[in-house]
């Protein structure tokens, strides 16, 4: 079936949104004014680019069409939600329940059965057909990046979409680790990387700054500090790791709108995945997170 996603820029709805704008007669001026200062400035420029209006939108999508969903890391609330919708997780259904329980999260609202496991996250074992994937902060957890890509790819139906909500480095606990490069995701790739590298887990313990998307907004980053007590903890979660310990839960990637969508680009020049750019929103003033729709070819 064909579902049709909002586009990136909507006149109308920027006019809702900055009244300021209605006295604007000429819409050329307006499309000029959004392309100078929407992204550096924070406007939101349609529902997208907000998760939780991009969450309601795929939930009305789910519950008014038969599509097939599959989303990856449900935790303990879902976005998709219906008898056509199946989960992927690293955890059971019983251990998520546990984590929000520990958490104190609502883990009443945890999934009642993820359909795959897989303690990697690799999606091989998924053995069907899907006409969306959806992921939030989940992606940048991805070892090899490229074989994720391609292993969605494999599960969607041609025309099928991957939806993702997808943490700004700049404006999260990230702000100080170096931005993702076409040449790491290759070596990732090449090395067939299935575990977390050293550089990753110490920028983790080392480089972690505060997670309030406001002040980093303001240009207030905290500091963060490389110091005896972070490298000996990251030594010891590598080596968690690298002993077949478990799941460890660090960023691999970092990303901005703007790198993302030119990983995107470039893997796809290159032949290495068949998912196009659909959609790409920027990073709303006071937010830590971006959407993006990639399409299968």
């Amino acid at each position: 079936m064909q579902i049709d996603f909002p586009p990136e820029f909507d006149v109308r709805y920027y006019k809702e949104i900055y009244p300021e704008l209605n006295g604007i007669p000429d819409e050329a001026v307006i499309v000029e004014h959004a392309r100078r200062y929407a992204e550096e400035q924070g406007h939101s420029t349609c529902i997208l680019d907000r998760s939780e209006y991009l969450r309601a939108f795929l939930k009305s999508l789910i519950s008014e069409n038969p599509i097939k969903v599959l989303e990856i890391g449900p935790y303990d609330n879902p976005t998709c939600i219906g008898e056509n919708v199946k989960y992927f997780d690293v955890h059971d259904e019983k251990t998520l329940e546990k984590m929000a329980l520990e958490a104190q999260r609502p883990f009443k609202n945890t999934p009642k059965k993820i359909h795959y496991v897989e303690p990697t996250g690799n999606l091989k074992i998924v053995n069907e057909k899907f006409d969306m994937v959806f992921s939030s902060h989940c992606i940048e957890h991805q070892p090899d990046l490229i074989i994720h890509l391609q292993n969605v790819g494999d599960i969607l139906n041609d025309g099928g979409f991957y939806v993702l909500v997808i943490p700004d480095k700049r404006y999260c606990f990230d702000h100080f680790r170096s931005e993702a490069t076409i040449f790491e995701v290759m070596d990732a790739h090449v090395n067939s990387r299935s575990l977390h590298t050293f550089k990753s887990v110490a920028e983790n313990e080392c480089l972690h700054t505060h997670n309030n998307s406001v002040l980093h907004w303001f240009g207030v980053h905290g500091s963060a500090e490389i110091n005896t007590e972070n490298f000996i903890r990251s030594t010891e979660i590598y080596g968690k790791s690298m002993s077949g310990g478990g799941y460890v839960d660090v960023h691999a990637w970092c990303f901005t709108p703007k790198v993302f969508s030119g990983i995107i680009e470039k893997l796809n020049q290159l032949g290495l995945i068949n998912l196009q750019m659909h959609r790409l929103c920027h990073t709303v003033w006071g937010r830590f997170e971006f959407t993006a729709v990639l399409k299968k070819d």
